[in-house]
């Protein structure tokens, strides 16, 4: 009989929390999947160790992250967003600014008859082209 199978573990909500919190780390860890965790310690119920990743997994992981801050963290986190905020006029500002002048170019463009818009570059360049060699 094998080490890993002489191992007992209880089957009814026996389990203590550094024996959960270690099935957790293993599954999360990719070394095992979570039906092989139950086969190998035994474990009952379907959603137990499901259960066991919500309450000790990802999320305990996720609170402790955001519980996790220096001072200046906060100052920091203001002068981004308050960045952030400048930002976002001046790329509002640029972007009427920029329909505001297309849109003088194309009232020009109708009322002159004439094309101010650039061309593509090769026709440019083949415009270009023929008047040298004339």
């Amino acid at each position: 009989m094998s080490t890993e199978n002489s191992l007992v573990y209880p089957q009814v909500g026996g389990y203590n929390e550094t024996f959960k919190m270690s099935v957790v780390a293993e599954v999360l860890s990719g070394q095992i999947t979570q039906t092989a965790a139950l086969k190998k310690y035994g474990i009952g119920g379907h959603t137990t160790i499901s259960k066991w990743i919500t309450k000790y997994g990802r999320n305990k992981e996720l609170k402790k992250i955001t519980k996790v801050s220096m001072p200046n963290d906060k100052l920091k986190i203001k002068e981004l967003k308050t960045r952030i905020h400048q930002l976002e006029t001046v790329l509002a500002d640029l972007q009427l600014e920029n329909k505001s002048l297309n849109k003088v170019i194309e009232i020009a463009e109708r009322e002159y008859k004439i094309s101010i818009k650039k061309n593509s570059g090769p026709k440019l360049f083949l415009n270009s082209s023929k008047k040298t060699e004339e």
